[in-house]
Order: C-alpha cells, then sequence, then structure tokens
C-alpha cells in the first residue's frame, strides 16, 4: 500500500513537472516573442530617427543653398544696380545743375526785362527833353506854360494878326521893383498874363482865331468896366502907348479888383503875405517870369539851362540803364544757353543709362521670382519638418 502511494505521488509529481514545463516553455517562447517585437519597435524608432535626422541635415543644407540662390541674385541685381553708379551720379548733378540754372535764368531773365522797359522809358524820358531843348532853343524868351498858347501864339504871327498876349502889351519901367512884379504875377495868375488883347474891331476874329488852336486860352472880347490900378501896381509900368497897352491895363486892373469893403489892393511887404479878395498867400518867386523883355530873357536862359542839365542826367541815367540791361541780357542769354547745354548733356546720359536701367530691371526682377521661389520652399521644407 505504501509502495503504491509512493508510485502516485512519483506520477502525479512528473505529470506536474511535464505541465508546469510547457507552460514554462510557452511563457519562455512568449517571452522571446515579446522580446523580438520589442527589439523590431527599437530598430524601427533608431532608423526613423535616423532618417529623421538626415532629413533635418537635407534640410538646413537645402535651406542654405536657396539662401546661397537668393544671395546671388540679389548680388546680381546689385552688381546691375553699380553699373548704374557713375552715369546715374552724373545725371543726377546734371538734372540738380539744370534746375539751379533754370532759377538762375527766369530770375536773370525777370531782371533783364525789368530792366529794359525801364532803358526804354528813360529813352523816351530823353526823347521827350531832346524835344524841350530843341523847342527852348527855337525860342527867344519865356512864355506860358498854358495847353495850346504856342499854338496860338503861332497862328497869330503867321496870320500878322493885332494881338498879343497881355504881358507883352505891359512893359514894366526900367526901375520896377522886381519882388512887386513877381507879386502882381502870382496875384493874378499865368491864365490872365497870358491873356490876349486886341483891338475893339478885331476881338471876334482874332477869338475865333484863337480859340480854333487853343479853345482854352482866354481872350480878351468886352471892354472892361473904368477901374483904376492900385497905386503901387501903375507905378511899375511906363506910360500908355498905344491901344493895346490900354486893354492890357483895362484887364489887368479887373483881375485886382476886388470889393469896396476890402479896400485897395496892397502893395507886397516884407515877410507879410499878398492879400486878394479876402484870400492870403505868399509868391513862390522873388523875380517875375513873363512881366518885361528882359525879365522873360532870364527866365528863359534860366529854362534852356535846366532843361540840358535834365537832358545830361536822363542821358547819363538811360545809358547806364541801357547797359545793365545789355548786362543782364547776356547773363540770361548766357544762362539759357547753358540749360540747353546741361539738356543735351543729361539726354546724352540718359542714353546711355539706357541699357543699364534694362539690365538693372531685368536682374531686378530675377530676383524678386527668386525670392519668391525660396521663400515657397522655405514654407515647404518648414512643413515637412
Amino acid at each position: 500500500l505504501a509502495r503504491a502511494r509512493c508510485d502516485g505521488a512519483e506520477q502525479a509529481l512528473r505529470a506536474c513537472a511535464t505541465a508546469e514545463g510547457e507552460a514554462l516553455v510557452q511563457a519562455i517562447a512568449t517571452a522571446e516573442a515579446k522580446a523580438r517585437e520589442l527589439g523590431a519597435l527599437v530598430e524601427h524608432g533608431r532608423i526613423e530617427e535616423e532618417a529623421a535626422r538626415r532629413a533635418e541635415v537635407r534640410a538646413r543644407e537645402a535651406a542654405a543653398e536657396l539662401r546661397a540662390e537668393e544671395a546671388a541674385a540679389l548680388a546680381d541685381a546689385a552688381r546691375a544696380l553699380a553699373e548704374l553708379g557713375l552715369p546715374g551720379a552724373r545725371r543726377d548733378a546734371l538734372e540738380a545743375a539744370e534746375r539751379e540754372a533754370t532759377t538762375f535764368s527766369s530770375e536773370a531773365r525777370r531782371r533783364a526785362e525789368a530792366a529794359a522797359r525801364e532803358a526804354d522809358a528813360l529813352a523816351g524820358r530823353c526823347d521827350a527833353l531832346r524835344a524841350e531843348v530843341t523847342v527852348l532853343a527855337d525860342r527867344r524868351e519865356e512864355q506860358p506854360t498854358l495847353d495850346g498858347f504856342a499854338d496860338a501864339r503861332a497862328c497869330l504871327h503867321e496870320r500878322r494878326a493885332a494881338a498879343v498876349p497881355l504881358y507883352e502889351a505891359l512893359e514894366p519901367n526900367a526901375d520896377a521893383d522886381p519882388q512887386s512884379l513877381a507879386a502882381l504875377e502870382a496875384m493874378v495868375g499865368e491864365e490872365v498874363l497870358a491873356a490876349i488883347v486886341t483891338a475893339p474891331i478885331e476881338r471876334e476874329s482874332i477869338r475865333a482865331l484863337v480859340h480854333a488852336v487853343a479853345p482854352t486860352l482866354r481872350v480878351v472880347v468886352k471892354d472892361p468896366p473904368e477901374i483904376a490900378l492900385p497905386g503901387w501896381v501903375e507905378l511899375l509900368f511906363r506910360p500908355i502907348e498905344d491901344g493895346l497897352a490900354e486893354q492890357a491895363r483895362r484887364a489887368l486892373a479887373l483881375a485886382l479888383s476886388q470889393p469896396e469893403t476890402f479896400g485897395e489892393v496892397a502893395a507886397p511887404a516884407p515877410d507879410a503875405p499878398l492879400v486878394l479878395r479876402g484870400a492870403a498867400f505868399f509868391a513862390s518867386r522873388m523875380a517875375p517870369r513873363l512881366l518885361g523883355a528882359e525879365a522873360r530873357a532870364q527866365a528863359h536862359a534860366a529854362r534852356r539851362e535846366v532843361a540840358r542839365r535834365r537832358l545830361g542826367v536822363a542821358e547819363e541815367a538811360s545809358r547806364e540803364v541801357a547797359e545793365h540791361a545789355s548786362r543782364l541780357e547776356q547773363h540770361a542769354t548766357k544762362l539759357e544757353e547753358t540749360i540747353v547745354r546741361l539738356k543735351a548733356a543729361r539726354r546724352r546720359v540718359e542714353l546711355e543709362l539706357a541699357p543699364a536701367l534694362a539690365r538693372a530691371d531685368e536682374r531686378a526682377g530675377n530676383a524678386a521670382v527668386l525670392r519668391g521661389e525660396a521663400a515657397k520652399r522655405h514654407q515647404a521644407l518648414a512643413a515637412r519638418l
């Protein structure tokens, strides 16, 4: 019985050992399979890591190549622009010089035209003064400056009419006071002194003749009333010698008349104003200009001398202004010629620049295309990485 139990236990142990061995073998096989699987996974990971590393290296190399291509394209464009250097600088300098010359030319032309206008005005003034000097040279004595007087006097002379201006019919005494004569001229005025007097029978025909050439000139056409001259005026002139002198004295007395309440016109006094019809004033001259042949001759000589001096000053000024205008005109012309030369030079430089500009535009366009392509490749690589 005991032996049987021992055999049974041995068999049971053997059976148990066999089962455990098979289970252990199975476990070992499973473990080996898992180990192989894990090894395969590790190897795959190493491969992928290496691939990733290589891809990164390639990407970096490609990026470096792209940057090199872009840099080369930009350098090419820079070289193309560099080709514009000296001609471009010349063009810019010529444009600046042209602008400055245009500004100076405009100012010089404006000043030249202004000087030319001034020169023309002075030349016209000189012509007028020469004509005045010529007219004064043809005259023998001073005469009124009223409009039309010279023409009326010439007309009367041609017709040999017995008519004269009032001042010619009144001849002062040799000892007449010049200051009193000048005061008398100031009181009655040039219009009265220039009034034409003639015989009563000739008045209407003389008036028509005078007014045909000088309608504003006065002509005595009626007998003035019997008015006495102031005593101091009467003493200034010679006794009446003819009818014209009588007519002139009456016209002068009428011009000096004033209301009785004012009394007789007072003679001039030192440092005192003249008074006529209640109005006081001072004479502008100390010597007569029209009353008396000698006074007229002296006044005429003085006027001629003044006219000659004025003409001399005007001619000198005209020469100076004309020379100045000529210099300005020459300067403006030279500047305009310079502008023409600058424009021609700028056009030549622009023609020289045209091929370089075309190459620069082309290379700049190529650089832009390369930069665009590089940007796209950068983006693609970045996405892959």
